[in-house]
């Protein structure tokens, strides 16, 4: 299937849970409301549903394109429930970490327009195979931008960043320090812990020793140091949800 025939089906898909989600927020909570007179409820009740639809179907799409280079959607399962865990330890508060939770999980959201003979690799990339993966940064960027969804605007801010580097060395904008967001920041390290938890078709699963080791040895190069310290300093945590979370 050509990229923008999958592209267009994605979307399609999601539409259609729109469609169908509004039919029944109609039939079984809108109706039946203005029978009874109770307006207030109306609204109240309208507005969870959408902000669950809204959700559920970021969710979905995420899975959707995941569903391409890893095993099953769980991966996206994880780095959600990581990035939550990170910002309750920054001090961001509840209703923010649930945000940034949900708005990780299209990081790579960009991958929809990349080959699947470069995603499923096994082999290293050739030069210009890893020029053109490096596009899915700005391909995932255009796909959220423009949107008034305070949700998919962090989407579009980790997307396009979650691969630069403190160092400055990172990809695409070469952005260093303080000046990458720090939902990207968060991002890139529950991003590259999580793959490095697990095996995928391009490398074997690390020990844990081997990821604190490289994590260590990464700070003020890759990472922010000060969020490697907090997540060393939380390393059951973030394992528990790697646990809780395995690919099946």
């Amino acid at each position: 299937m050509k990229l923008e025939s999958r592209f267009l089906l994605i979307f399609t898909i999601a539409i259609v849970l729109f469609v169908i989600f509004g039919l029944l927020i109609q039939y079984f909570v809108i109706i039946p409301a203005i029978e009874k007179g109770e307006s207030t409820i109306v609204k109240d009740d309208y507005a969870r549903c959408i902000k669950a639809l809204q959700d559920e179907t970021i969710f979905r799409l995420a899975m959707a394109i995941e569903n391409r280079d890893t095993d099953t959607g769980e991966h996206i399962k994880r780095i959600d429930k990581m990035t939550v865990l990170f910002c309750e330890k920054i001090g961001i508060e509840s209703e923010d970490c649930i945000k940034y939770g949900l708005a990780s999980t299209m990081h790579d959201i960009g991958k929809i327009g990349i080959p699947d003979s470069i995603l499923n690799k096994p082999d290293k990339l050739t030069e210009n195979e890893y020029s053109l993966m490096k596009k899915h940064c700005n391909i995932g960027s255009n796909i959220l931008d423009g949107s008034k969804i305070d949700i998919l605007n962090i989407a579009k801010e980790i997307a396009l960043n979650h691969h630069e580097r403190w160092d400055g060395k990172g990809y695409p904008s070469g952005l260093k320090g303080e000046n990458i967001p720090l939902s990207a920041r968060i991002v890139s390290l529950a991003d590259v812990y999580d793959a490095l938890s697990f095996q995928r078709v391009y490398k074997k699963i690390w020990s844990l020793e081997k990821i604190i080791q490289f994590l260590q040895e990464s700070k003020c190069g890759i990472f922010d140091s000060e969020l490697v310290d907090l997540f060393l300093a939380h390393i059951i945590e973030f394992e528990a949800i790697i646990d809780k979370y395995k690919q099946k």
